[in-house]
């Protein structure tokens, strides 16, 4: 089995460049559709890719009336049209239309620096009809037809009521509160103690802060009973946020709502509920003092009076939608400045487990602070003693390499092997755990240059410490499946028995002699 995998990986590496090239031919061999909407041309070059139509999605949102919002740092589409919203991510077979999670044939992609978007989701959701007329090159697509009727007798005109559960317009403090007071908690871990907001299904977000260093812990509702953690379901390395589960689902808990943070404006009120100083659901409210970005992170200044216990509670809008984290505040101030995280940094980790049961999230110990992290990835060379560089290599990243640390967990991977190539290459690699890989597949876009940057500092190591040596690491996936796997490339694929066993490089780094060079890939 090791002779099997080491020969297919070494085949992989040799055919990288290869497989970049076929990739790109296959693009500019691609056979083009034109489509039609209503009789309308919006667009000429649409792609048939394994049995899915692929269009340009600004020509057809715009020809089918949506207002669009792109966001190119969570690489986003989201349409919205008389009511209804649909929510693309580019790489991801995942969207939300009104809400609802879909799963869609074929994922957006990037297509020679176009965006494409699948037209048969979105045509269906909007109740268009298809006709594809494949000799002509051809796809129609139809408006749904509003049939006219003559008015029925106005009826009496009945008052209409609204609930405190259900109100609409700008709410007040008070229905704020009402809406989303028993969704928010406080968090009691061994050191330290803040809020949470609920999720729903056993989750809860928080700040990063509060569990780190902690080994247990539980939260306490607004009716003073008590739920036991059961761990991490996922955290950021970058943003100061951490998605705690409980040990056991329950139902006493819905999920707030999420708001659009992108729409606040300086002035506009906001509301936090959490628990400073262990007052358990405190509620203030003020103003948007400001929105600004830091190292890459949106926060949002607020008037709001928080304090020590207030880290992780929920900041809402007017709608009683959930736009921030209250994540910190200025001590020995008269200014009163506080600040909250925006909840648009957590899209990526609220994806990874929105749609899965409570027992399919698994979870992580509590994540160390950072000051205590090991950021080198790998200790090895000129402080190890004199001997065999391979055995110097595999014995140290054995000893610190035993994930990839990235926003949406870390990645978990095996033990390293090594092996020398016919050209002298000391070759490494390591196989990344099946549940991590899903969670590459299903976060990349969001931690792609994360792994990125992973990679680089492995790389950079070995060039530092072994200068004039070829040293080569790869990050594989493997598995066994029943059916032919097309969703891998071709070559990753080798039928066994009754099956098909696919080996599939998905991170590379090449130290050749101080040079590095990485390539990281679904």
């Amino acid at each position: 089995m090791r002779k099997s995998i080491i020969s297919i990986i070494t085949l992989l590496l040799i055919l990288f460049c290869m497989n970049h090239v076929t990739e790109a031919a296959a693009v500019n061999k691609s056979v083009f559709f034109k489509v039609y909407l209503d009789g309308q041309l919006v667009s000429s070059n649409a792609i048939v890719k394994n049995g899915s139509t692929l269009v340009p999605f600004k020509s057809l949102l715009t020809a089918m009336g949506f207002q669009i919002d792109y966001d190119p740092k969570a690489k986003t589409i989201t349409a919205t049209k008389s009511g209804k919203s649909i929510r693309l991510t580019i790489g991801a077979k995942r969207a939300l239309l009104n809400g609802e999670i879909k799963v869609i044939p074929v994922a957006p992609e990037i297509i020679s620096s176009t965006t494409y978007i699948p037209l048969r989701f979105v045509g269906e959701s909007m109740k268009c009809k298809l006709e594809v007329d494949s000799p002509a090159k051809t796809i129609y697509v139809d408006s749904p037809v509003i049939q006219s009727v003559d008015p029925a007798p106005t009826p009496e005109p009945t008052p209409v009521t609204t609930t405190p559960s259900q109100p609409t317009g700008e709410l007040t403090t008070k229905q704020i509160t009402a809406l989303n007071d028993k969704n928010v908690v406080m968090v009691e871990m061994g050191n330290a103690q803040g809020s949470a907001v609920s999720l729903g299904n056993g989750l809860f977000m928080t700040n990063r802060h509060v569990v780190e260093d902690e080994t247990s812990g539980f939260i306490r509702d607004i009716n003073n009973n008590t739920y036991g953690i059961g761990g991490v379901a996922t955290y950021s390395n970058d943003v100061d946020l951490a998605i705690i589960k409980l040990k056991q689902n329950t139902s006493a808990f819905d999920s707030v709502t999420l708001g659009n943070p992108n729409a606040l404006e300086k002035g506009d009120k906001v509301v936090a509920i959490g628990s400073p100083r262990g007052v358990r659901n405190t509620v203030s409210e003020g103003v948007v003092s400001n929105i600004f970005t830091e190292d890459y992170v949106d926060y949002i200044q607020i008037s709001v009076p928080i304090d020590h216990g207030s880290s992780g509670g929920g900041l809402f809008n007017t709608k009683g939608e959930l736009v921030g984290i209250t994540s910190a505040g200025i001590d020995d101030s008269n200014a009163d400045l506080n600040f909250a995280i925006s909840i648009g940094e957590a899209n990526s980790m609220i994806s990874s487990v929105i749609g899965k049961s409570f027992d399919q999230i698994p979870t992580m110990p509590f994540p160390a602070s950072k000051q205590e992290q090991n950021t080198t990835p790998v200790n090895v060379g000129g402080n190890q003693p004199a001997g065999d560089p391979r055995q110097m290599i595999e014995a140290g990243l054995d000893a610190t390499v035993t994930y990839i640390p990235t926003s949406a967990g870390n990645l978990q991977i095996g033990d390293w092997t090594s092996t020398i190539l016919d050209d002298g290459t000391i070759f490494v690699f390591s196989q990344i755990y099946a549940g991590s890989y899903s969670t590459y597949l299903e976060n990349y876009f969001y931690i792609e240059g994360q792994v990125e940057y992973w990679a680089r500092q492995m790389g950079e190591v070995f060039a530092e410490n072994f200068p004039n040596q070829k040293i080569e690491i790869a990050i594989y996936y493997s598995g066994i499946f029943s059916f032919y796997p097309d969703a891998f490339p071709a070559e990753d694929i080798k039928y066994v028995g009754n099956g098909y066993e696919v080996t599939h490089v998905i991170i590379y780094a090449d130290s050749t002699y101080g040079n590095v060079q990485i390539d990281v890939r679904l």
